[in-house]
């Protein structure tokens, strides 16, 4: 499975792990339950993905060549990870504007 065929598949689980949730009755509930994780956790998962990368690429630094290369991938691997991220975390708003029914709020960050 390729990376994003995997990523899409983990979105999809959240979101409906957030729909099956007991306290969301309704579609608007569980569109601001899936906001909240946006606007908290992706930027966690941003940080620690960079963090992660910068860790991995000074690690490398004192490998061998083909160890290094190796280690450099996953820090390349990490830092699309984190661009990935925050492309979901700058593009939700306005997709999840664009989804949800016109009378229920569009979702800003600055909320939660």
């Amino acid at each position: 499975m390729n990376k994003m065929g995997l990523l899409f598949s983990v979105l999809l689980v959240l979101s409906l792990g957030f729909a099956t949730n007991l306290n969301t009755g309704t579609i608007t509930n569980a569109t601001n339950e899936l906001a909240r994780f946006i606007c908290t956790t992706i930027p966690m998962i941003i940080f620690l993905a960079i963090v992660f990368a910068a860790l991995l690429y000074g690690v490398a630094q004192m490998l061998p060549a083909d160890q290094k290369a190796r280690v450099m991938q996953f820090a390349g691997a990490a830092m699309v990870a984190a661009f990935l991220s925050a492309l979901i975390y700058i593009l939700a708003p306005s997709l999840m504007g664009i989804l949800l029914p016109s009378n229920t709020n569009s979702f800003d960050c600055n909320n939660y």
